[in-house]
């Protein structure tokens, strides 16, 4: 039966042209506008290390964990609609649970979220041969994101009722956090140290992509482009690697226990 509901909701999804274009196409539109401004305005090939692209490396990284945690609103909108819009009463008169419902959501908007990852990481290795560190590593914390960002969408669907201001919250913290973390506008400095060192290495955004980072051994010579656009050099710290995954499985499984708690309190 779940199984039926996950295909079910796939479906939907392949479906719905809107979910397709901000899912699959934007990423590839932003990261491809970004790299093609980036090479523009430093030309040479300073920024190629070992034969990669790491103005197109950071970008589709940077890109690809931001996307993650924007990936609750394909849940949000099927609550909305399934939940409390005019298809509740099918819900309520199905053979099965609700909470059977909202698990094959929460399963389909996963699946989803990091097939268009993939996409998007496809499309910049054989375009511009982009580095991909550790697989393995990407794909895990492709997961933990999205399964964060799910029980995130779904704890503020309990207190928002409203479609429009729960994403905008969760577009605002996407956003802020890359922005913090200097992957958009630049390196920023907010004077306070505790606060620099908090949104370029504490927040999720930043924990997931360091995960990613330190998987890898991409070293580009000190002082070069590269090098400036890598942050640091990787070392292929593995065990820096894992620290950061426990932290995601731990938010994830923090907020996972939040929601169950909340619903009993509220119920759906």
């Amino acid at each position: 039966m779940l199984l039926t509901m996950i295909k079910h909701y796939l479906k939907r999804i392949a479906a719905d042209k809107i979910m397709i274009g901000v899912y699959i196409f934007l990423p590839l539109g932003i990261f491809l506008l970004n790299v093609l401004v980036m090479n523009e305005n430093v030309g040479g090939t300073e920024h190629i290390v070992d034969g990669f692209d790491t103005f197109a490396t950071m970008a589709s990284i940077s890109i690809l964990v931001m996307f993650q945690l924007f990936s609750s609103s394909t849940i949000i909108d099927y609550m909305h609609l399934d939940i409390i819009g005019d298809r509740r009463w099918r819900l309520l008169a199905a053979p099965t649970s609700l909470g059977m419902y909202i698990s094959a959501a929460t399963v389909a908007a996963i699946i989803f979220s990091m097939i268009s990852g993939a996409i998007l990481l496809a499309f910049s290795t054989l375009v511009f041969n982009t580095y991909l560190f550790t697989p393995w590593v990407v794909v895990l914390t492709m997961f933990l994101l999205s399964f964060m960002a799910q029980m995130f969408g779904m704890l503020l669907f309990m207190f928002f009722k409203k479609k429009a201001t729960t994403e905008a919250i969760i577009m605002i913290l996407g956003f802020g956090m890359a922005i913090g973390a200097g992957h958009m506008l630049g390196p920023i400095d907010f004077g306070v140290e505790a606060v620099n060192n908090f949104l370029q290495s504490q927040t999720p955004y930043a924990i997931a992509f360091l995960a990613i980072f330190y998987s890898g051994n991409l070293v580009a010579e000190p002082g070069s482009v590269g090098d400036m656009l890598l942050v640091a050099p990787a070392d292929g710290n593995m065990q820096q690697v894992f620290i950061y995954l426990g932290i995601l499985a731990a938010i994830t499984a923090v907020l996972t226990v939040i929601v169950f708690i909340v619903q009993r309190r509220r119920p759906l």
